[in-house]
């Protein structure tokens, strides 16, 4: 999937409070005040994604996460965000 300038109060492109899985997704100029990309307070696995270019007014310009369950990240690309 692709998720392309977006904006949101948390995680300009996903909010989710629940187990979440990203596979094959691209992230690019997304914006938000945490989690520019992802604002995540569940279990969180991403693999074989790109992050680009996205930016936060709090904190995490790609991921914003909260959880205190397991966060996997794998072939996963990050650059220019902030």
């Amino acid at each position: 999937a692709n998720f392309h300038s977006n904006s949101s109060n948390k995680g300009g492109a996903i909010y989710s409070n629940a187990k979440l899985t990203v596979t094959q997704s691209n992230f690019e100029e997304n914006k938000s005040g945490p989690g520019g990309a992802i604002y995540s307070s569940g279990m969180l696995k991403i693999k074989k994604s790109c992050f680009k270019s996205n930016a936060s007014k709090g904190n995490g310009g790609a991921i914003c996460d909260y959880s205190s369950d397991e966060t996997i990240i794998g072939k996963t690309i990050f650059k220019s965000n902030s």
